[in-house]
């Protein structure tokens, strides 16, 4: 088996998130509707059109719902999950984490290039939720709001790279 792997949203089960879950056809719904405007963001920036996922790693599910759009010049990421320690223990809810966030490549240091980072998050947006109903709701204002970002970034400023003479950037916070 690959180290990760991604599983779209209609191919996944609710119960990898939410596991006692009351109305799955209301939460399903929600996050159907959030994988159809996180697409609405690929879809704007030209990127492939992968929509929402879940995701496992090295046989472990991950206790979440995943969506990244990106360009070469930023990347709009969205996720819906469960806080847990570390991969192999079950994790602790709720709260459901809802998060979203604009990343722009930045100064890769050599520690960066160990971890496969290099970029900076020049926007978030975060929010916790106490029900299933109310995170898959949450994903969608956060996604919402991805889409906001995604269209006003041609006005935004990039952070200065050294010797590059150009000052500031734009930060656009969560609400």
């Amino acid at each position: 088996m690959r180290m990760g792997e991604a599983i779209p949203l209609a191919q996944g089960d609710l119960r990898w998130v939410f596991p006692e879950v009351d109305d799955p056809a209301v939460v399903s719904g929600a996050l159907s509707e959030a994988d159809a405007r996180m697409r609405r963001v690929a879809a704007h920036l030209g990127a492939a059109d992968t929509g929402l996922e879940f995701h496992r790693v090295e046989g472990f599910m991950l206790h979440g719902v995943f969506g990244l759009a990106e360009s070469s010049d930023v990347s709009f990421a969205a996720e819906l999950c469960l806080p847990q320690d570390c991969l192999w223990s079950k994790p602790a809810g709720p709260p459901w984490q809802v998060e979203a966030v604009v990343m722009v490549p930045g100064e890769t240091t050599a520690d960066d290039a160990e971890e496969g980072c290099g970029t900076e998050i020049v926007a978030e947006w975060a929010h916790s939720y106490d029900t299933p109903v109310e995170a898959a709701r949450g994903l969608i204002q956060a996604t919402d709001w991805l889409y906001e970002q995604c269209v006003t970034f041609e006005g935004w400023i990039r952070p200065p790279r050294r010797g590059s003479g150009r000052g500031g950037r734009g930060v656009h916070a969560g609400d």
